[in-house]
């Protein structure tokens, strides 16, 4: 039997699968949209309020950005410098650059792992990939892959980091325990990879490149298991959180692909703008971005209806190759509260195995509480007692990876992002 838990919009909902994480969210908030665009001729990057279609600021950073990803917390936004060989890091609530970090020869792919401890840079002219301490934001290891490595991308487990070699038609496997490549996979003959992507259960790696085709490979064994030929130059890719759909930018075509994961195939082709490259996906799952490098703008695409919905001029030569949208919650028919309300504090975060919720007055009324992994299943559920002012949730058992924790009141609801680190 499965359980039930009532939410405090007195609903009813299965404690598994993603339509009942879905179905909290979309019921308790929405997400306010901020794209950073990396403009590579005119070396900064462009700050868009997706949701109101307008620029919010532009940012100077170094020669030649193109790969960028936003941190898991939201709090910096991480762009690879391809012609100065920097990385600068940027303080999302400033906009300004705080850091400058030397990396390697021709930074273009820009991957953090999902505790925000770690950044990981493909050096496309040294085949090497560098890994920055977000702490102290220097380079702590230098990892020698493949021949010219171009995109990058953490697992969402954090245990693996795979890295597309352009030239050698390979992916190198990163154990991030060890910082060692454990593996490398041969694509099929001419594939040169580009965008890359992992599959929200850590299944399958997904890997497109200028050959025209999509690669499917075994996360568990590292294996090609499918290459799937679509149609000229294929750029940059984005997974729906849900794992169902991957969407390919095709550079040659101006189209965005969109490739259905259960049935193998494309199932929509959407027009864009011209040589598209960075794609990226609203956290939600609602919204995609596509980068136009040759237009200079960027496409807006509702993911229900696989219609372009908006379209919004850039800077010179849009690349956005990585993850370059964030999404904040922000209130709608609830008071929708975060931690500086001062109504709780969750401790510690990221935590190994107990997490603390703490009351900075004892509620009057009983509270419900529910932990969510990445596939959108509860892990932990249940309710905090009134006039109890702590609840500890045991987490020693989940897997490490990003966490949303949910706690609901009469009348107000607190969403809050969770790490489990092991």
């Amino acid at each position: 039997m499965k359980k039930l838990f009532k939410s405090n919009l007195g609903f009813l909902f299965p404690s598994s699968g993603l339509v009942f994480l879905l179905s909290i969210l979309i019921s308790t908030f929405s997400y306010s949209q901020t794209a950073y665009v990396t403009n590579n001729f005119s070396n900064n990057v462009s700050v868009y309020d997706v949701m109101t279609n307008t620029i919010e600021d532009t940012i100077d950073v170094g020669v030649g950005p193109w790969g960028v990803a936003v941190s898991p917390d939201v709090t910096k936004v991480y762009v690879g410098n391809n012609d100065d060989g920097t990385l600068s890091v940027i303080n999302t609530a400033t906009n300004t650059v705080v850091e400058t970090i030397d990396v390697g020869g021709a930074p273009t792919g820009v991957a953090v792992s999902p505790d925000g401890v770690n950044v990981y840079v493909t050096n496309y002219g040294d085949a090497t990939v560098s890994i920055i301490d977000t702490t102290t934001f220097t380079v702590t290891e230098t990892i020698e892959v493949g021949n010219t490595p171009w995109g990058i991308v953490a697992s969402p487990d954090g245990t693996k980091v795979y890295v597309g070699n352009f030239n050698d038609g390979t992916i190198s496997v990163i154990e991030t325990a060890t910082n060692t490549v454990s593996s490398t996979i041969t694509l099929d003959n001419g594939f040169f990879p580009l965008g890359i992507v992992v599959s929200p259960d850590n299944a399958n790696v997904y890997v497109c490149g200028s050959f025209g085709a999509l690669s499917i490979i075994d996360a568990n064994t590292n294996t090609l298991t499918n290459t799937l030929v679509i149609s000229n130059s294929l750029y940059g890719l984005a997974i729906h959180p849900d794992g169902s759909k991957v969407y390919i930018s095709n550079y040659d075509d101006d189209v965005l692909n969109v490739y259905e994961t259960l049935s193998d195939t494309i199932t929509e082709t959407i027009p864009v703008g011209t040589n598209p490259t960075g794609v990226s996906i609203s956290p939600d799952g609602t919204l995609i971005y596509v980068a136009n490098f040759g237009s200079n703008n960027l496409s807006i695409i509702d993911a229900l209806t696989n219609t372009v919905i908006s379209t919004l001029d850039t800077g010179t030569g849009p690349g956005a190759f990585g993850i370059f949208i964030s999404g904040d919650p922000i209130e709608t028919g609830l008071t929708i509260l975060s931690n500086k309300s001062g109504i709780i504090d969750v401790f510690p975060n990221p935590a190994i195995d107990e997490l603390t919720v703490s009351f900075e007055e004892t509620p009057s009324d009983p509270v419900s509480y529910a932990l969510y992994n990445a596939l959108g299943q509860i892990t932990n559920v249940g309710e905090i007692v009134a006039g109890q002012e702590t609840q500890n949730i045991e987490v020693s058992t989940l897997e490490s990876g990003f966490y949303i924790l949910v706690v609901n009141g009469n009348d107000w609801s607190i969403n809050e992002k969770i790490i489990i680190r092991k």
